[in-house]
C-alpha cells in the first residue's frame, strides 16, 4: 500500500490540517481578543473563498497555512 501518491489520503491530510488551522485561529483570537471575537474569526475564515478553495485542492503550498497559524499561536 503506497500512500505517497494517493489523492484520497492527501485530501484527508489537507482536511485535517485545515481543521487544525481553524482550531488554532480560535485559540489565538481567544487569547488576544476574547471568546466572541474568536468565534467570529473562525466563522469568517471557515467560510472565506480562499479557505474553501484550499480545502478543495491538494497542493503543497497550502499545507503551510495551518503550520503558519500554529507558529503564530506559539510566539
Amino acid at each position: 500500500l503506497s500512500l505517497k501518491n494517493d489523492m484520497i489520503t492527501l485530501g484527508w491530510f489537507n482536511l485535517i490540517l485545515q481543521m487544525v488551522a481553524l482550531f488554532f485561529v480560535y485559540l489565538l483570537a481567544k487569547k488576544l481578543f476574547g471568546m466572541n471575537t474568536a468565534i467570529l474569526a473562525i466563522i469568517f475564515i471557515a467560510f472565506s473563498d480562499n479557505f474553501i478553495q484550499e480545502s478543495n485542492y491538494v497542493w503543497h503550498v497550502w499545507f503551510m497555512q495551518p503550520i503558519l497559524i500554529v507558529s503564530y499561536y506559539f510566539l
